[in-house]
């Protein structure tokens, strides 16, 4: 043999790897001159030891994971994003940590309604294996697009990415199984949510998740409540109608907290959720208030996806005040809306086997809401300003389009 070649045994010496390893090496052709004579192979004596692709592979994941900054699933629901109007800045501030950078652009994207851009970034989340809270951002944004693309398969998966994050803590274990019951609120599912979290005791969690906790217990709150009093039953010994009036008190303290500790995003889902909250219980000119400063706030960052989110609880009274307030954006929320209200629909029906209807009108769907509460046609029309002829014939056009037999019926196609 020419002594310009060696064999694969004195290689693997020479590189501290396997001979197996050295053969594989050349099978696979990453050793520059070898030469295979039977079941052997000679290679050149100065042949270099090929990158390890393992290796490669695990540089490029410590590249890729650096700590998240904040311990919550929404990185612009923390002080990250603390001015309003500077949504991009807090994007530019984490540039040099990947997967902070991807999160937020991802959650920003969400935010404007620009939905395949934001899958596009969190689908590296589902792609790669990541960090704790990296894995849960990442899967519940996918999930959030999955409801806009009405894409049953990928809200499953990413709830099963979730499921499967990297947990070293209780803690952690009861993060995920709160994560998976939050992704499960946005469909009005409020069955699996920890017992903890169902007495308001979040204080267990990181303070970074605290807003973001915040508004999924009053999500949680209202739509227990509102599930309860479609089905004419009692909260905690009480009319559920009635609990309801007392949800505003609560969401107005939260308030003040998120606009003293200067959490923009935070402040526009309280307002907006206590518009919904005024609406329900007649009182107008506060739902109004609400809507015109949540509309204010998300006009400076361009968060439209966020106000078509809220459409399908608000309804016309959010179209009056765009109209009013904003007019260049109406019609841009509107469009956004449709398409939410439709993919929101088909996950809904299918994860829950229910029979909510996509195609009544915003009047059609917030008089039906009513209607299954309780409320009579007159106090329904006082609410809209409507006859009590008008509310009537609203009620029978849903019964119609739904295929429900009594009033009471509605809630289960709204």
């Amino acid at each position: 043999m020419d002594k310009k070649f060696i064999s694969a045994g004195e290689v693997a010496e020479k590189w501290g790897i396997s001979v197996r390893s050295v053969q594989n090496l050349c099978k696979n052709g990453k050793v520059a001159g070898a030469v295979r004579f039977g079941n052997s192979w000679s290679i050149p004596v100065d042949a270099e030891k090929p990158e390890d692709g393992r290796r490669k592979a695990e540089v490029m994941v410590q590249k890729w994971h650096k700590p998240l900054l904040r311990k919550t699933p929404f990185l612009l629901m923390s002080d990250l994003f603390n001015r309003s109007g500077s949504a991009d800045d807090a994007v530019r501030a984490v540039a040099g940590n990947p997967e902070a950078e991807a999160l937020l652009k991802a959650e920003l994207a969400y935010a404007r309604g620009d939905i395949d851009t934001a899958y596009g970034y969190c689908r590296l989340f589902l792609e790669n294996n990541s960090g704790f809270y990296a894995v849960i951002s990442g899967g519940m944004i996918v999930a959030l697009c999955a409801l806009w693309k009405g894409d049953v398969d990928l809200y499953r998966r990413a709830r099963r990415h979730m499921y499967e994050a990297p947990c070293k803590t209780d803690l952690d274990r009861d993060i995920v199984h709160l994560s998976i019951a939050v992704t499960d609120l946005y469909i009005r599912n409020v069955r699996d949510f920890p017992e903890w979290f169902q007495k308001g005791r979040y204080d267990r969690l990181p303070p970074d998740a605290f807003p973001a906790a915040r508004i999924q217990y009053l999500k949680y709150l209202m739509v227990g409540t509102q599930i309860l009093a479609a089905n004419n039953m009692d909260f905690a010994g009480c009319k559920a109608t009635d609990v309801m009036k007392t949800h505003p008190f609560l969401i107005e303290s939260f308030i003040s907290n998120s606009v003293g500790e200067n959490s923009v995003k935070e402040q526009i889902h309280l307002r907006l959720l206590a518009a919904i909250c005024y609406t329900h219980i007649g009182e107008r000119n506060d739902a109004c208030m609400h809507l015109d400063k949540a509309i204010e706030l998300c006009k400076a960052d361009g968060f439209y996806g966020i106000l078509a989110e809220y459409h399908r609880s608000l309804g016309t009274i959010l179209d009056e005040e765009l109209d009013k307030v904003a007019p260049d954006i109406a019609q841009t929320v509107k469009k956004l809306s449709k398409t939410y209200n439709e993919g929101w629909t088909r996950v809904h029906n299918l994860v829950l086997e229910r029979s909510v209807y996509a195609k009544l009108t915003s009047r059609e769907r917030e008089v039906a809401r009513l209607a299954a509460f309780g409320l009579s046609n007159k106090e329904i029309a006082e609410r809209f300003f409507l006859s009590e002829a008008s509310v009537k014939s609203i009620i029978k056009n849903a019964k119609d389009k739904t295929g429900a037999v009594s009033r009471s019926d509605l809630g289960a196609y709204i």
